[in-house]
């Protein structure tokens, strides 16, 4: 059985920038107006909406992305693995 349901709204405010949260709703409607709202006035360069459902058994939400736009994300790269063993 579904629980509680919010959505949330991410943004990054510069294209290498990580998500962060900007606000949650309980309305789907105000939250997808508000992203593209933030992305109309140039506050962010992305913005994302989720849906998060609680559990009510485990206490735990799952998400579903229900909107991202904008700027998409840059890879980053990884620094290469460094060998623990030592010298041979």
């Amino acid at each position: 059985m579904a629980g509680p349901v919010h959505y949330e709204i991410y943004i990054r405010r510069t294209a290498p920038a990580d998500w962060s949260l900007h606000q949650a709703v309980e309305d789907r409607r105000q939250a997808v107006d508000a992203a593209e709202g933030l992305l109309r006035d140039r506050e962010a360069v992305a913005v994302r909406v989720t849906k998060e459902t609680l559990d009510p058994e485990t206490m735990e939400f799952a998400s579903v992305v229900i909107l991202t736009r904008g700027a998409p994300e840059l890879s980053r790269k990884r620094p290469p693995a460094v060998d623990q063993r030592g010298p041979a």
